[in-house]
């Protein structure tokens, strides 16, 4: 008589928001034509069991729920199953060997796993971030990763990826975002009631110089001069205010009404520097607009496209080097003019997963980045309401880096994010940004899920061109 295993243990990831995980173990008993009876115990606070004879032998199973709910504390909890084998009724003469003991041992922590059937992205470097990035951009002047981070302390770090180096400047208070200027030397953030300017030169004597604007900064274009800060706060019409970072002043631009754009938008600065275009986000029907800067702010106003909700465009936005492209979040590409009549033209779409026919919009992509040749874009793209919502547990949150032809709109390569191992933990990676280099490369930045950790941990990949 024993167990046919040695414990029941099960490994649940602090993500996972499936119910209750039922186990089975097995106590072997080989007495045929004997008759013997049993008691069992154990906490019910720990798990739930349930029983029934074996068609193998003459032992039990025992089929073992793990309470998964209400939701515990990430750490290792034990208990044990006891099962007690009797010649009588009542128990007073029990089989030798009772009560038969199995530990139940019920590990909560990081056990993330990849999204299966996908190959996994191998980068070629890795580096590990120990602060939050609220915003990331590629300085092909310096070769460097320029980021902005809230936690543990408000700063901006300038990665040299040659060198392997990091320079780091002090910031008053925390970022919420992050926009570099064309000629890569300098860099404008936004936080809340203010905007600052940073020089990135090493040699820079005082390099912040911080300016107040009336309201929230949830997004930033840095473009010559000027400083266009954006509230992009989640469901509401965007503020808009232009500040000259020569005098000092601001200026609201108009935005109300139709002339606005929704949610927490990233806008992009066209590669002329006369204009920005931003998607909206968390509104039906999603759409493009664009925004001229050689006016005055109160001249200033968003100019949408012409399709109103025909293509899906998913909130985000990148524009080509050269400036004739938009690439948007649900593959949909845009030709662009400087005449307002004729500029958002649909130009085509990239073909982002789907697993359900006849459905236009499925997986989006959050950021994505044209090659400095342009002749490649890569994006990262993740199933819609699995990864941002906020009363999902994000257990089904995987995300995908799939690289396309700008040409034909042909997809080239698509890669699953692997999990980072460390130490014992297996973390899930949810990939935030994504750059080419100069050299054609791309630069990744994930975050890692973690629970309650004091330090944030975001990862900077390199990867092959």
């Amino acid at each position: 008589m024993a167990w046919l295993q040695p414990a029941l243990r099960l490994q649940r990831d602090v993500f996972d928001r499936t119910g209750a995980v039922e186990l089975t173990a097995s106590l072997s008993v080989q007495a045929p034509g004997v008759t013997y009876w049993y008691r069992y115990a154990y906490n019910p606070d720990f798990a739930y069991v349930l029983h029934s004879s074996r068609a193998a032998d003459d032992g039990l199973d025992f089929r073992v729920s793990f309470r998964v709910f209400p939701e515990r504390a990430p750490g290792r909890y034990n208990d044990t199953l006891s099962v007690t084998l009797c010649h009588d009724q009542q128990c007073t003469r029990q089989v030798a060997g009772s009560p038969f003991i199995l530990p139940l041992h019920f590990d909560l922590g990081y056990h993330a796993v990849a999204e299966p059937g996908l190959e996994l992205l191998q980068p070629t470097q890795t580096t590990v971030l120990n602060h939050d990035v609220v915003g990331a951009a590629y300085s092909a002047a310096l070769d460097a990763v320029v980021t902005a981070s809230a936690r543990p302390l408000p700063m901006l770090r300038v990665h040299d990826l040659r060198s392997g180096s990091t320079r780091s400047v002090a910031l008053l208070t925390a970022p919420t975002s992050l926009s570099l200027a064309q000629d890569g030397l300098s860099a404008a953030l936004g936080h809340d009631a203010a905007v600052s300017l940073v020089d990135l030169r090493a040699d820079a004597a005082a390099p912040v110089r911080r300016f107040e604007v009336p309201l929230p900064v949830g997004a930033v274009v840095l473009a010559g001069t000027r400083i266009v800060a954006f509230s992009a706060q989640r469901g509401t019409s965007n503020v808009v205010h232009w500040l000259d970072t020569v005098t000092g002043s601001s200026s609201a631009a108009i935005t109300d009404g139709f002339r606005s754009v929704t949610g927490d938008v990233e806008p992009v600065l066209h590669p002329d520097g006369r204009r920005i275009y931003a998607a909206n986000r968390g509104v039906t029907p999603d759409d493009v607009a664009r925004m001229d800067l050689d006016v005055a702010p109160a001249a200033a106003l968003f100019v949408d496209t012409r399709y109103h909700g025909e293509y899906p465009f998913c909130g985000a936005v990148a524009a080509s080097p050269d400036g004739r492209r938009l690439y948007t979040g649900c593959g949909v590409v845009l030709t662009t003019s400087p005449n307002v009549a004729d500029d958002m033209v649909y130009a085509g779409r990239m073909s982002l997963s789907r697993t359900r026919p006849n459905t236009w919009a499925e997986y989006a992509a959050w950021s994505l980045s044209v090659s400095p040749l342009n002749d490649r874009v890569a994006l990262l793209e993740e199933k819609i309401g699995e990864c941002r919502t906020p009363w999902v547990g994000f257990d089904n949150c995987h995300m995908r880096l799939a690289v396309y032809d700008s040409t034909t709109l042909a997809r080239l390569s698509f890669h699953g994010l692997p999990v980072h191992e460390r130490g014992e933990d297996r973390l899930r990676q949810w990939g935030r940004r994504l750059m080419h280099r100069s050299d054609g490369s791309l630069l990744l930045v994930t975050e890692l899920r973690t629970r309650d950790e004091a330090t944030p941990t975001w990862l900077l990949h390199r990867l092959s061109p």
